[in-house]
């Protein structure tokens, strides 16, 4: 491509910006090095013309709107993130603190359209599903360990609330 004639006066050179088109069918990656996704879109706010987010695509599942405050870095080989989303929560094993298995997470709720999370719905056979709110969580990684003051009983789906 021949060099083009730069007409600027605040803007970047062009070599130091990236072509939004090479960064179409990039991967996504998480903070924990989790790939999210591949990029599909950059979503350009219409009044400010600056990038607002990235729309993910997951495969077979439901793609991903991701706000530019979520993201830590764009380059020519990836877009990563500074956090883990927490829709990857489900399907997650919850351990208690004490080392057993309570269920598995079933649900995650939201603050909104944000990565606040708010409380998980834990799933566990022959078991009522469990709220768990998000302060008796103490790490979530392959699995949600619960701190070791959480201490609900989680009722048989025969016996009444």
């Amino acid at each position: 491509m021949r060099k083009p004639d730069l007409i600027i006066s605040k803007a970047a050179l062009p070599d130091q910006t990236l072509n939004s088109s090479t960064l179409i069918g990039l991967k996504v990656l998480a903070k924990s090095g989790l790939i999210v996704g591949r990029l599909r879109e950059v979503r350009l706010d219409v009044f400010t013309n600056k990038v607002e987010g990235f729309i993910v695509s997951r495969g077979l599942k439901r793609p991903i709107y991701i706000g530019r405050e979520y993201v830590n870095k764009v380059s020519s080989s990836a877009v990563i993130l500074n956090m883990v989303p927490n829709i990857f929560l489900k399907g997650k094993k919850v351990i208690s603190g004490k080392g057993k298995v309570i269920g598995i997470i079933r649900e995650v709720n939201r603050r909104n359209n944000t990565n606040v999370l708010i409380s998980i719905v834990v799933r566990s056979f022959f078991k009522k599903d469990l709220v768990i709110n998000s302060n008796a969580i103490k790490t979530i990684g392959k699995s949600i360990v619960l701190k070791d003051s959480y201490n609900e009983k989680q009722k048989y789906f025969w016996q009444k609330a």
